[in-house]
């Protein structure tokens, strides 16, 4: 017995790491050939095995899996006589839709049925094919061929024209015995050359896709440094697009939020337990502004900044689910400080763009309508308020007459010549509170508007009947005091 003709077994498998070329015939003379062929071609490149049974074949097979060793491409007669043995038995009960999920050599190996050597049968007929089906079971790359013989070549062609036969076997192609050496060369090794390719444009695709998802990772880590809303109301779709210089003109609603004596809270924390409080905090407001068709353009510490560039309900609505959730936060650390927030809105107008240089840019909001939404964030502390919005943005809701609300104060602000009004919404105050400023709405307006025409003991009078009805209102109590001292100097505070 020759080299070629050998049964491998797991002890005596070339090893090489070279990708194998297997041969399975029956006959010897022709496996012979075969094999001298390949080698002459290929050898420098491929392992040439040969076999003389689809049992010895699966054995074969089988333990080049176990080596890692590639079997890019199995020549196959159609009929091998020597296999009447009980494996075409196995291989052809195997390929149906109930085929066993054991491993090949398991298969071979329990089989026991025997077909008699004086009848040829179809099964025996059909060995090679059902040999390439159940190959594909295991190596749905490899390539195969089958050989069929001369007496064979008027069924090859109807064969070659069952597209469904051939689809099932996942077949590259039929060739007749005796084969030409050179069409033999030139089949071999286009089909060498269609398992490489392919094996690479799977490798490709597999690197594509491992990049794809780096890709989509990078790009939800960028959207949580810069929004889509932003990237969207830029015309961009990417964070790759953008550039330094970027800017587009919005009207907006901003939202100024800031925890109350949040430096006194810090100091009572280590720097972790600052961490955790922020990240806490922050992410029991975060979910009304999204909830609200906001999104945050910069938190500043403890303070956020967000934008709301559909509609002044909306930033409204989101500011009062964030103190309703304030609350609520409050009341699940029952052992601790309570926190308490102030929020400011404003409605106007503001560019959205890039700043920065080349190496290093910040998407931002500028504008009047920002650096107002600041400070009215800043006259919450003043008033002792937890919510207060512009004229501008109480005059674009949709029913102001829907919300707690009470006019404030006209606040001059720098670089302006007209003062601001604003607004306080109480609609988040503790029950008892919201129902006494309620009841005092008439005096509060009417003291308002004593003290804005310098009548300052009568608004003293009025800011007095507020207090009576509601002690706790800290404006009434701050109306009150100055109406005092500007009944004597004259109105200075607020200017």
């Amino acid at each position: 017995m020759t080299a070629t003709d050998m049964n491998p077994t797991q002890s005596d498998m070339p090893i090489s790491g070279k990708p194998v070329i297997l041969c399975v015939d029956d006959d010897r003379d022709t496996r012979r050939a075969l094999c001298e062929q390949l080698r002459a071609n290929f050898g420098n490149d491929y392992q040439i095995q040969s076999v003389a049974s689809a049992a010895a074949a699966l054995t074969t097979i089988h333990t080049l899996i176990s080596h890692n060793i590639d079997i890019p491409l199995v020549l196959s007669a159609d009929v091998i006589d020597s296999d009447a043995h009980g494996v075409d038995d196995v291989l052809e009960s195997s390929t149906g839709s109930s085929a066993s999920s054991t491993s090949l050599v398991q298969d071979v190996t329990t089989s026991s049925g025997i077909v008699s050597s004086g009848i040829v049968s179809s099964k025996v007929a059909s060995s090679g094919r059902a040999l390439i089906r159940r190959l594909h079971d295991t190596l749905p790359d490899t390539l195969t061929i089958l050989l069929t013989q001369p007496e064979q070549a008027a069924h090859v062609s109807a064969r070659l024209s069952d597209l469904t036969d051939v689809d099932e076997m996942r077949l590259y192609r039929y060739m007749v015995k005796p084969w030409e050496p050179t069409d033999l060369r030139i089949t071999v090794g286009q089909a060498l050359r269609s398992f490489v390719q392919a094996r690479e444009l799977r490798d490709q695709q597999a690197s594509l896709e491992i990049a794809n998802k780096d890709l989509q990772t990078l790009i939800r880590a960028y959207d949580r440094f810069v929004p889509d809303e932003f990237l969207a109301y830029l015309g961009k779709t990417s964070i790759t697009d953008v550039q330094l210089g970027d800017q587009v003109a919005q009207e907006m609603t901003i939202l100024f939020s800031d925890i109350r004596d949040f430096t006194s809270l810090s100091e009572k924390m280590t720097p972790q337990e600052n961490f955790n409080f922020i990240n806490g905090y922050l992410s029991q407001m975060q979910p009304f502004i999204s909830k609200y068709h906001g999104f945050i353009d910069k938190y500043i510490g403890d303070a956020i900044m967000a934008l709301f560039p559909t509609h002044p309900n909306d930033a409204l609505d989101a500011a009062i689910g964030m103190l309703t959730s304030l609350g609520e936060y409050n009341e699940g650390r029952p052992k601790r400080e309570r926190i308490r927030i102030g929020i400011g809105l404003h409605t106007g107008a503001t560019m959205l763009g890039t700043v920065g240089g080349e190496n290093r840019m910040d998407s931002t909001v500028i504008g009047d309508a920002v650096n107002l939404s600041s400070r009215v964030e800043g006259l919450t502390k003043v008033y002792g308020a937890s919510l207060l919005i512009t004229e501008q943005t109480m005059q674009g809701l949709r029913d102001p007459n829907a919300y707690a609300m009470r006019e404030l104060d006209q606040v001059k602000v720098k670089g302006k010549r007209k003062p601001i009004t604003v607004y306080e919404v109480f609609e988040t105050d503790e029950y008892d509170l919201k129902v006494r400023k309620e009841a005092s709405l008439e005096y509060f307006a009417k003291g308002l508007e004593l003290y804005r025409e310098q009548k300052y003991t009568d608004a003293r009078a009025m800011f007095y009947e507020v207090l009576q009805l509601n002690p706790k209102d800290k404006a009434a109590q701050l109306y009150r005091t100055e109406s005092s001292k500007s009944s004597v100097y004259g109105r200075l505070w607020n200017e």
